[in-house]
């Protein structure tokens, strides 16, 4: 366990005995990234008075070990700009998650649902031939309005500007994308049965 003081903050970080081994300081700076957010390029380790300036270096060669404690340092504007990295980011998660429900909670039943009334037309579509062409056409302009609501649901995924540091926003965004173009195909498979 290594304590990083911060200001009037401190924390732990955990490293199993694998890492002792292999941790260099880059991955620490990573590890007290995720807890404080603040850049990986402002953060600044000093251990026993000394900045840890080489990230490819492992740990030990700056003396550290188990129970040692280390400084972060960073400037108040750079914490600051961590903040506001961590509220944007959950912003993005929140607009990345409501676009995702509406696409789950939403599209996917009423698109199984349309799936459904497909089978069964497809299915009674020889013994009604008088109202089959208008079943068939209504059938057909629901999948057309189906094909459009996703190709938004994309436009909207893709809208959503994710900065190169948003890990998990971008995997959200890269998911719901995979997921509109699977439902379209989906769609389109469906739409091109009807008889």
């Amino acid at each position: 366990m290594i304590t990083i003081s911060w200001n009037t903050r401190k924390f732990q970080v955990a490293l199993t005995e694998e890492e002792w081994d292999t941790c260099t300081v880059r991955d620490l700076k990573e590890k007290c990234h995720r807890i404080t957010a603040i850049p990986l390029e402002q953060i600044k380790l000093l251990a026993y008075g000394a900045v840890m300036k080489k990230d490819d270096a492992p740990l030990s060669q700056y003396g550290v070990r188990e129970g040692s404690q280390l400084r972060l340092l960073a400037s108040k504007g750079e914490q600051q700009q961590g903040l506001k990295t961590k509220l944007e980011e959950k912003t993005t998660l929140a607009e990345l998650e409501r676009i995702q429900a509406k696409l789950t909670d939403t599209l996917l039943p009423e698109i199984e649902a349309y799936q459904k009334e497909v089978q069964a037309h497809n299915s009674s579509a020889s013994s009604r031939a008088d109202d089959a062409d208008d079943a068939k056409h209504k059938l057909i302009t629901r999948g057309l309005y189906f094909g459009e609501v996703l190709m938004q649901v994309l436009f909207e995924f893709d809208g959503v500007a994710c900065s190169p540091t948003f890990e998990k926003s971008r995997l959200m965004r890269k998911e719901g994308v995979k997921v509109s173009q699977e439902l379209l195909e989906r769609v389109d498979r469906i739409r091109d049965s009807i008889l």
